[in-house]
């Protein structure tokens, strides 16, 4: 841990994607997805494109290794969209990138937004959704990996 680490167990690094679920101060039932960034004996940090407020008593449920479990939201950190110059999304899911690129767009209307895209399926949906840019990084990288299996010469890393 670092110098301005202060906590007392060491966060172990991991990306996988969580489900959530809260209910309102009005009781009403909140539901979002996001991706576990860290875990430590002490907690789950965790990210997600929903506002989940500070002390909400949230559900967690990961599923590739089917571990639920529940706690309270101790720490939020927003993004700052308000003060960004760009927004990058980068899910692994294409719906997710949708979502991130629709709530951003209604956030900031002069934001500039670049998705990733999976299946090139999802570009017109992306384009419509408000992304200036949406591209597959697949496309590009089969023409490098097509390149380099013809060529003699080693390609660049």
């Amino acid at each position: 841990m670092t110098r301005r680490d202060i906590r007392r167990h060491e966060r172990i690094p991991c990306t996988l994607p969580v489900r959530l679920s809260w209910a309102d101060e009005r009781g009403g039932e909140h539901y979002a997805r996001g991706k576990c960034r860290d875990i430590s004996p002490d907690g789950l940090r965790i990210e997600t494109s929903e506002a989940i407020p500070a002390q909400s008593f949230v559900n967690v449920r990961v599923e590739r290794v089917d571990v639920a479990g529940s706690g309270r939201v101790r720490y939020l950190r927003r993004a700052g969209i308000e003060r960004a110059e760009a927004l990058v999304a980068t899910a692994d899911e294409d719906a997710e990138n949708l979502v991130i690129v629709l709530t951003a767009r209604s956030v900031r209307a002069d934001l500039r937004i670049v998705s990733r895209v999976n299946q090139a399926t999802w570009l017109k949906r992306m384009k419509a959704a408000g992304a200036d840019v949406a591209e597959s990084p697949y496309e590009r990288y089969g023409v490098r990996l097509a390149t380099a299996a013809l060529s003699d010469a080693a390609s660049p890393t």
